[in-house]
């Protein structure tokens, strides 16, 4: 999942998204997983408070 890291990156997570990277170059799926499910519930608390300063 490239686009996560890129999400990350536009939310200046810059090192969750190189912990992304570095999960999925290991090969770690059970800990990509869980990696992913805790992003998903970052973006999911944090994307409504961008999405105005985005529109502009």
């Amino acid at each position: 999942m490239h686009e996560m890291s890129v999400e990350l990156k536009a939310l200046r997570l810059h090192g969750m998204a190189a912990a992304w990277l570095d999960l999925k170059s290991q090969g770690c799926q059970s800990a990509s997983k869980s990696f992913h499910l805790s992003a998903s519930k970052c973006f999911q608390f944090v994307s409504p408070f961008f999405v105005p300063f985005c529109a502009v």
